[in-house]
């Protein structure tokens, strides 16, 4: 029981978080311009009407039946959502616009693996002569 009553406790924050978000991108886009802006959300377990509605706001039926008016359902957002996000993978996954130098010196990575191969072989590097002179040939 005591479980049931936190997981509706974290279904209601994340309702109240999202509707303050809503609600502030609502307010914001409002303000535009040329915007009139209008949100309407119904809680039927609860059986509760949230709106908003920027100001001057007004005949909502009648914009509503005009003929161009424009409808999303869910299944148009999630495409535009899905779309954007490719376009995104996509901008990530691009080549570098500097692509990355090749090698300068005249020595390939293979000749580097096949010499240090050699000198693993060997165990140790060879004997260097003595070079020591002395003073008495002169």
């Amino acid at each position: 029981m005591v479980f049931r009553d936190l997981t509706k406790q974290r279904h209601q924050k994340k309702i109240n978080r999202n509707l303050k978000g809503l609600l502030s991108k609502c307010y914001k886009y409002g303000k535009l311009a040329g915007v009139e802006l209008a949100l309407y959300i119904q809680y039927p377990e609860k059986d509760e009407f949230v709106f908003f509605e920027s100001e001057g706001y007004s005949q909502v039926a009648e914009k509503k039946d005009s003929v161009k008016a424009k409808m999303y359902k869910p299944s148009d957002v999630e495409e535009m959502l899905g779309t954007l996000h490719e376009k995104k993978v996509r901008k990530q996954v691009r080549e570098r616009a500097t692509p990355i130098r090749k090698r300068t010196s005249k020595f390939s990575r293979d000749f580097a693996l096949e010499l240090s191969g050699k000198i693993a072989q060997l165990g140790q590097f060879p004997k260097l002569p003595d070079l020591r002179v002395s003073g008495s040939g002169i």
